[in-house]
């Protein structure tokens, strides 16, 4: 997978994502682990895998995607969102009751 070029300050990158039918959560997300030079993978997580990992592990998570000329391109650092006592996986700060890392293809 050819891919953005970055330093070691990323731990995954997502490229593809699942949500649930009311689309307000994403349930599954397609992973690429950051080590060196090289993403390796894919691997498909969980949405509780994700929040374990940003909450406890202290892993950076990034999105990619594709751009009109083919070659991927950075997207938005992925971070955890409280809205209430209720946890939320966005790419933004914005208080929305449900995930977003912006359009990325669906698994």
């Amino acid at each position: 997978m050819e891919y953005f070029m970055m330093n070691k300050w990323v731990d995954y990158v997502i490229t593809e994502v699942r949500y649930n039918n009311e689309r307000s959560h994403i349930v599954a997300f397609k992973c690429w682990r950051h080590i060196g030079a090289e993403l390796i993978g894919p691997d498909i997580r969980s949405r509780a895998d994700i929040i374990n990992a940003i909450d406890n592990e202290n892993l950076v998570f990034i999105t990619e995607y594709k751009g009109e000329d083919g070659k991927w391109e950075k997207g938005g650092d992925v971070g955890i969102v409280m809205v209430g006592n209720e946890k939320f996986l966005r790419t933004d700060a914005n208080p929305e009751t449900r995930d977003n890392l912006g359009n990325l293809p669906e698994l």
